[in-house]
């Protein structure tokens, strides 16, 4: 393992390790990534919206101390509320 830790994808004896390495290469290898410079541009956009959103959320779920959870909740719904507005229009073209 490249990074000592999963997941890791193996292609003809080569490892790419990181998930989303991972995923970018499975869609530009089957054709999934769009076919202009802005499609994979606009690709690149959603994902790595859709992992802001993600990970503030995370933080949310793992988080033990009581007094800090709500602002993490609220930090969550202020990240939510600010980007799927923008990935719905984005999305809808």
């Amino acid at each position: 393992m490249p990074c000592g830790q999963l997941p890791v994808l193996e292609i003809d004896g080569t490892k790419i390790p990181q998930s989303h390495a991972i995923a970018r290469h499975l869609a530009r290898e089957f054709n999934l990534y769009g076919n202009s410079k802005m499609d994979k541009t606009n690709a690149d956009v959603v994902v790595d919206s859709c992992l802001e959103v993600y990970n503030e959320y995370v933080k949310t779920v793992f988080e033990k101390d009581e007094s800090k959870l709500s602002e993490l909740v609220k930090k969550f719904e202020e990240t939510a509320t600010r980007v799927l507005p923008f990935l719905q229009k984005l999305l809808e073209g």
